[in-house]
């Protein structure tokens, strides 16, 4: 299912695009924020992209303590030209990146080392709380968009896991697609308030995993 959304959104980046637009207007299947895993992530992303409000695993609700669309553990984000269909003053390069969140977890994130060697990728950066892979040649071969960069996360206990696509021969391939995977990270660290961690156990009954 996840591979269909991707493809689906990515179709969309071929998009005509006419007229101007704010950043406060987006429309079309655009958003500007999409509160995931019951407000535990905050998802706003920055740089010319946007969320995919169809991509979201859960019927949208408009409001929420946190002022954004209502989403369940899953999102897409692309250019926001791509998905509102007017062309904006800020340009993202054409990607797409999916968005995964775990339920509530205990363990923390995986080993570094044991996850990039049983996926095929390039560890590039390890922290306790962050890992950064870069897809290695034999990733998920064939797929169309190609995987360039993977990333897992912790946030308000939770696991988030990012993955960028975009086409062949993209600067999103090597250090451009790291810089966005990077400031996505960072956009919804700083959107997401810091949770109690009593309340994040609390909600752990029902949740989603990756």
């Amino acid at each position: 299912m996840a591979r269909l959304r991707i493809g689906a959104a990515f179709g969309g980046l071929a998009l005509a695009l006419a007229g101007c637009m704010t950043p406060a207007e987006i429309s079309g299947d655009a958003r500007l924020q999409a509160v995931l895993a019951g407000g535990d992530v905050v998802l706003r992303p920055s740089g010319g992209y946007c969320v995919d409000a169809d991509s979201l695993s859960a019927p949208p609700q408009q409001g929420g303590e946190s002022g954004g669309e209502q989403g369940g553990n899953f999102a897409l984000v692309a250019s926001c030209e791509s998905l509102s269909g007017y062309p904006l003053p800020q340009r993202a390069e054409p990607g797409v990146i999916s968005v995964s969140v775990s339920g509530p977890q205990v363990a923390g994130l995986p080993d570094a080392a044991a996850l990039a060697g049983s996926l095929g990728a390039e560890l590039v950066d390890a922290a306790p709380d962050a890992i950064l892979l870069r897809a290695g040649p034999g990733a998920e071969a064939g797929q169309r968009p190609a995987l360039f960069w993977r990333a897992l996360f912790v946030v308000n206990a939770r696991v988030v896991g990012v993955a960028l696509y975009g086409p062949e021969n993209s600067p999103l391939a090597g250090v451009a697609g790291r810089r966005v995977v990077m400031r996505l990270i960072d956009d919804i660290r700083a959107a997401t308030p810091q949770r109690p961690a009593f309340a994040t156990d609390e909600s752990a009954d029902g949740a989603e995993t990756l």
